[in-house]
């Protein structure tokens, strides 16, 4: 039982640090209102560090979650609409192959850590599933989208 709570708590910190990176290049990159949200959720929670770690880390993971949520919501729409349409099916290929090249750079960033440590272990099994999962819809998006020309 021990056993089982240190790997969810190592993967959780895995996600954790993967979701923090990818969050950081992704403000740094469009300063979006995500963006600003996630500054503003990162300067509260090394606030609370002072006082309360544990609470800082909760803040941090419930900000990351909301914003896979989201992100997820905006995703599936996406996917509805690109049933029908060629257009939306090209943004969402677009959208998949931004997630393929941050998968790609986590990866890369990931791999220059000590293999050693259980954590980054962790983070790179989860990279490559997400990697794959990207992958393979993509696959099957492009031949959709041909599908959608050939209809015309």
């Amino acid at each position: 039982m021990a056993l089982e709570g240190w790997i969810w708590l190592l993967g959780i910190l895995a996600l954790w640090a993967l979701a923090f990176w990818l969050g950081g290049r992704q403000f740094r990159a469009t300063q979006s209102p995500q963006g600003r949200a996630l500054v503003d959720a990162i300067i509260q929670a090394e606030r609370l560090r002072k006082t309360d770690p544990l609470a800082a880390d909760r803040l941090l993971d419930q900000h990351f979650a909301s914003q896979a949520e989201a992100a997820a919501a905006e995703r599936d729409q996406l996917r509805e609409l690109a049933r029908y349409d060629i257009a939306t099916a090209e943004q969402l290929r677009a959208e998949l192959e931004k997630d393929l090249a941050s998968d790609e750079a986590a990866h890369k960033e990931f791999s220059r850590k000590p293999l050693t440590d259980t954590s980054v272990q962790a983070a790179l099994v989860q990279i490559e599933a997400s990697a794959a999962q990207t992958r393979d819809e993509l696959v099957g998006l492009e031949a959709h989208i041909a599908q959608l020309y050939r209809r015309g």
